[in-house]
Order: C-alpha cells, then structure tokens, then sequence
C-alpha cells in the first residue's frame, strides 16, 4: 500500500497521560489530540458512548509500526494514509476538517486517524449503517454517494485530492459517520468509521474531528 507525506504514527493508548505521545508535525492534528484528551473526562464520558480511553488514535512522527505485528501496522499504515489525505484536503478546501467541514467556526482542528480495535470495543458491521451509529451513540451524519464524506463538506469529486480521498475510502466498508455534541459546550466530536474490505478481525478504521461554533 503507497503512502503520502509522512506515514509516522501515534498512538495514544490513554488519551489523558502526555506521557505516552510524541507531539504530531502537524499542528492542526496536534490541536485535535489535545482537544479530544480534555474531553476525556467522566463527566463527558457519560455522552460520549464510544469509550475514548479504548481508541487508538493516529497521527505522525512515532515508531509504532515498527513494533506492531504484520497485520496491525498494516491497518496503522492505512489509516495514516487515510488522515493524511484527510487533513490535506480539508487546507485546499479552506477548511480544518473534512468531517466538520465548512460550518465549523475553527479552522484549528485536523482530522486525525482512528483504529478502534475490534478486541476492545466490537461493534459488529449492520446491512444498515445507521444501525452502527445507533450502536456508538447520538447524532448520525448523511454520507455523500460518490466520496463518503460527509455532506457538511462541500468538496467535488472532480477535485483530485477529493478523488484521491475517496478512492482511500472507498476501501473500507459498512461506512457510517456521527457526531457528538457536549452539553454546555460548543464543540462537537465528529466521527467516520468503516470497515477494512475482507477482514471482519480487525475492528473499525477512520477519522476523527473536531468542529466549533458559537452560541
């Protein structure tokens, strides 16, 4: 599988222990990482069903791949791909997020790479995907037909990073994306998830974001 730009990982087993990361290159996901570990409290916890402490969230500059098995760094190497693809996009469309798209109020935000190991958290593939967003919780998002982003992002196929974008997702199946909003904030975690083609053991793969707006 190619790769483009840095294919470096992070993966932040405890979103709450600084500890355990080495700092992205890129400052938009660094924003995102951060964001996503002070929400990682028990009071957000209870709305956020999907249970953050169990993600692997993926970014650039560590070593992971290179102690992970054969299979693992496989999926990791693809979902790296998949946000880094994701993250340049969303600049050449002058917004932060693929996910959050453009009414999100921030442009700080980058989407980064999510692996939600099938062993810690199984959430079983549905003939319905809103069935899958009914199983992780809240708001479920309408994905487009052509790209599988969500409709929030007004990019055109016809684009070629869109396309390249799409053609990544497209390897996925059982795509569906939702959305979390917290109470008394104005922040919402935007999610987009989707199976690797032929392997059921894997778990789920995708994207993470973060979108503002005001009151």
């Amino acid at each position: 599988m190619s790769t483009r730009g840095n294919s470096g990982l992070i993966a932040l087993y405890n979103l709450t222990d600084l500890s355990v990361s080495k700092a992205p290159g890129d400052e938009s996901a660094l924003s995102t990482l951060a964001a996503v570990r002070e929400l990682c409290l028990p009071s957000d916890q209870k709305r956020i069903k999907v249970d953050l402490l169990s993600l692997t969230l993926v970014s650039e500059n560590s070593n992971l791949q290179s102690s992970a098995s054969e299979s693992t760094s496989s999926i990791l190497k693809f979902v790296a791909e998949l946000a880094a693809s994701a993250r340049a996009t969303a600049v050449t469309h002058a917004c932060s997020s693929v996910l959050a798209g453009h009414a999100s109020e921030s442009d700080e935000y980058g989407d980064v790479g999510l692996w939600i190991d099938a062993q810690m958290h199984p959430i079983k593939p549905a003939d319905d995907p809103l069935k899958n967003a009914r199983a992780v919780l809240i708001i479920s998002v309408e994905l487009a037909q052509d790209t599988k982003l969500p409709s929030v992002f007004k990019g055109s196929p016809e684009d070629d990073d869109v396309a390249y974008l799409a053609e990544v997702l497209a390897q996925l199946e059982h795509c569906f994306a939702f959305s979390v909003k917290l109470d008394n904030k104005a922040t919402a975690l935007h999610f987009l998830l989707g199976q690797m083609q032929g392997d059921d053991g894997c778990g789920w793969v995708g994207l993470l974001g973060v979108g503002t707006w005001s009151d």
